[in-house]
C-alpha cells in the first residue's frame, strides 16, 4: 500500500555488496540505518504532496497528526539502500495506545456510490445485460481508469499520487525475473496476467465496445487495465457485504511491517487508522498487510529481508489415469485437499517441515490399495490417532516422493547457487533485481531446510531403532504388517527417480 520507490535509482555499489553479503554470506549482521531519503521527483512530488494534503481536507479527511514523509521502514528488500524508499505518514506529534490518528469518511473512499454517474450508470446497465459479469475488483479498475483520464477529476490530487509505474511483478523484465525463474512465485505470476488478460477479453473489451461513444478519451488499453487492477488489488479493502470494496486515500500509503504499530479498523461509518501502542513523534506509522512473502513479491515487488520465507508453497502433481486415483481424490475431497490449487505449504524447521494436510496427500498419493482401504477407515471412523496404522514401508515411500515433488518444483544446486550471487552482485544497481534476488536466496534456503529435515526423518526411518516390546521380545518401531504389498508395487513410486532426488547436492544453510 506505500507509494514505491522508482525503478532504475542506483544504489551505491558498496551498500549492495553489503546486501548481497547479508543473504549470501552473513545472514546475522545487522544493518546500520541509513540517512533519511529525499522526496521521490524532487519539486514536483512537493507540489503534488501540497495537493494531496489540500485535498484531503476538503473530504474531511483527519490527518492532523501525521505528515506524509519519506519512509524511513527498512524492513523491506533493498528499500533503504536506495536514495529514494518511498513515502509513508510519519507522526508529527506523540500518540497514546489506541488513539485515532487518521479518520476517512464514507465521501473520501474511493468506490462505486462515489463514481462519475454517468460511468456508474454504465456499469449497473451492464451488469444487468450480462448478468454481473463486472465484479467489485474489475469495477473499481473501470473507476481508476476513467477518472484517470478527466482532467476534471475530482479524484485527481489522489490519482497523481498512484505509483505508475507499478512494483509488482506484473510489470517486470527477464532480467528482473531470472532469479525466480523456476520458483512457485513465477508461475503465479503466469496465472495472474492470463487472468488479467482473460477479464479485459470477456469484460472490459465488450464493455467499450457496448459504450465507446460514452467513454471518449479515456484510456482502456490492457497496460492501463493491468495498472488499474494491480492499484485495486493491493490497495482495495473489502469494508463489509454492503459497502463492498473500497480504495482509501492517505491510509494506502501506510508501510508494511510485521510487527505494525497500527492497525486499520472500520468505527462507524469511517475508516480510523488506531495506533497499537504508544508511539514517539518522528515514528512512522506502520500496518501488516497480512500476506505471505511470495504475495508481497507478486503484487507489491519486495519481499522482507529474512534468512527463510515465512513459508515455501508447493502444489502436488497427480498422475489421474491411476486406477486407484477416484478413491484418492475422494479421501482429498472429504479434508478439502482435492484442488489442483490448493497450496500446500513447506515450513524453514527441522521439526515440523511439514503439516498435517501435506503429510496426508503425500500418504494418500503413494498410498497401495491395502494402504488406502486403512486411510479410507481411518477418515471413516476420525480415529485421532493417525500414525497408528502408517506403516514404515508406506512412510518411506511418503517422504522419497514428496522429495521428489520438491526437487521438481524448486532444485537446488552448487551452480544455481553461485549464479545467484554472481546476479546479485552484477545487477545491485536494480531494484527490482534485488528484490528479486532476495526473494531467491531465501526460498532456496527454505528448501534446503525443508529438504535436511525430511532427508533426516527418512534416514531414520531407513535404519530404525530398535526397542522392546510388552513381552520383552526386541522389535522395531513402525513395524510393517506382513499383508503390506512391497513397496516397489506401490503406484507412484520410483525408485529410479528416488536414488536420484539422494544424490541431489544440499547445501548446508550456512553456505547461504
Amino acid at each position: 500500500m506505500a507509494f514505491p520507490p522508482q525503478p532504475g535509482r542506483s544504489v551505491p555499489a558498496l551498500a549492495a555488496a553489503i546486501l548481497v553479503l547479508h543473504w549470501l554470506l552473513l545472514p546475522s549482521v545487522s544493518f546500520v540505518q541509513a540517512q533519511e531519503g529525499r522526496l521521490v521527483g524532487g519539486t514536483a512530488q512537493v507540489q503534488r504532496i501540497i495537493d494531496l494534503v489540500s485535498w484531503a481536507r476538503r473530504a474531511e479527511i483527519e490527518m492532523a497528526r501525521v505528515d506524509i514523509r519519506p519512509s524511513t521502514d527498512t524492513s523491506a528488500s533493498a528499500k533503504f539502500l536506495f536514495e529514494s524508499r518511498g513515502l509513508g505518514l510519519v507522526l508529527n506529534a506523540p500518540a497514546r495506545r489506541g488513539e485515532a490518528i487518521v479518520t476517512l469518511p464514507p465521501r473520501a473512499r474511493f468506490r462505486v456510490p462515489a463514481f462519475d454517474s454517468a460511468l456508474r450508470s454504465l456499469i449497473d446497465e451492464f451488469n444487468e445485460q450480462h448478468d454481473n459479469a463486472i465484479d467489485p475488483m474489475t469495477a473499481l479498475a473501470l473507476g481508476l481508469m476513467y477518472e484517470r483520464s478527466r482532467a476534471d477529476s475530482p479524484w485527481r490530487a489522489w490519482l497523481r499520487m498512484l505509483p505508475d509505474p507499478i512494483e509488482s511483478m506484473l510489470e517486470w523484465n527477464d532480467v528482473e525475473l531470472w532469479p525466480v525463474e523456476q520458483l512457485y512465485v513465477k508461475e503465479l505470476r503466469e496465472e495472474r496476467i492470463r487472468n488479467l488478460e482473460a477479464v479485459y477479453e470477456s469484460v472490459i473489451t465488450p464493455f467499450i465496445d457496448t459504450y465507446e461513444s460514452d467513454l471518449v478519451g479515456v484510456d482502456f488499453t490492457i497496460e492501463a487495465f493491468v495498472w488499474a487492477a494491480v492499484i485495486a488489488q493491493t490497495r482495495g479493502l473489502h469494508e463489509s457485504e454492503k459497502n463492498g470494496l473500497s480504495l482509501l486515500p492517505i491510509v494506502d500509503m501506510i508501510n508494511h511491517h510485521r510487527e505494525p504499530n497500527a492497525v486499520v479498523v472500520a468505527s462507524g461509518p469511517n475508516i480510523l487508522v488506531r495506533t497499537k501502542t504508544s508511539l514517539k513523534a518522528g515514528e512512522e506509522i506502520t500496518i501488516d498487510y497480512e500476506m505471505s512473502s511470495h504475495v508481497l513479491l507478486l503484487l507489491y515487488g519486495f519481499v522482507e529481508m529474512s534468512e527463510n520465507l515465512d513459508f515455501y508453497p508447493i502444489r502436488l502433481s497427480w498422475e489421474s489415469k491411476d486406477i486407484d486415483y477416484p478413491r484418492r481424490l475422494r479421501l482429498l475431497e472429504g479434508r478439502g485437499l482435492s484442488s489442483p490449487w490448493y497450496e500446500f505449504r513447506l515450513w524453514p524447521s527441522i521439526d515440523e517441515p511439514i503439516d498435517d494436510d501435506l503429510q496426508f496427500a503425500m500418504r494418500v498419493m503413494v498410498a497401495n490399495e491395502h494402504e488406502l482401504a486403512i486411510l479410507e477407515q481411518r477418515e471413516k471412523a476420525a480415529s485421532p490417532d493417525a500414525n497408528s496404522e502408517i506403516s514404515i514401508a508406506h512412510e518411506r515411500r511418503m517422504l522419497r516422493r514428496l522429495l521428489q515433488q520438491i526437487h521438481e518444483a524448486c532444485p537446488v544446486q552448487h551452480a544455481e547457487m553461485d549464479a545467484l550471487r554472481t546476479y546479485g552482485l552484477q545487477h545491485h544497481e536494480c531494484y527490482r533485481c534485488l528484490s528479486s534476488f532476495a526473494y531467491a536466496v531465501a526460498a532456496k534456503s527454505t528448501i534446503i531446510t525443508v529438504r535436511d529435515a525430511l532427508t533426516k526423518r527418512l534416514d531414520e526411518l531407513e535404519q530404525p531403532q530398535a526397542s522392546v516390546a510388552e513381552d520383552g521380545n526386541p522389535h522395531r518401531d513402525w513395524m510393517e504388517p506382513d499383508t503390506i504389498a512391497p513397496a516397489d508395487h506401490a503406484p507412484f513410486y520410483d525408485e529410479d527417480a528416488a536414488v536420484q532426488v539422494q544424490q541431489v547436492v544440499y547445501l548446508p544453510q550456512h553456505e547461504l
